[in-house]
């Protein structure tokens, strides 16, 4: 969901792939826009190597490396 006045922003893979998204996007934007599984599975998002524990509502603020923990990951 973009936000007035902010603009694009990329976000950085663990895989090195780059991501464009609207401005003002929450980091379960980023989730989905890579699969809808893993925005229902996410527990966390990690957004330059700072834990975002309620992701649903954190914005992105603008251009930085992301990674997301699910449940699967807290079994190895």
């Amino acid at each position: 969901s973009r936000v007035e006045g902010m603009s694009d922003i990329n976000v950085t893979l663990p895989d090195g792939s780059v991501r464009a998204l609207p401005g003002g996007a929450a980091v379960r934007d980023v989730a989905a826009a890579i699969s809808p599984g893993l925005a229902k599975a996410a527990l966390a998002g990690i957004i330059d190597a700072e834990r975002a524990y309620n992701f649903a509502s954190v914005v992105l603020r603008g251009d930085g490396d992301i990674a997301f923990r699910a449940a699967w990951d807290l079994l190895f």
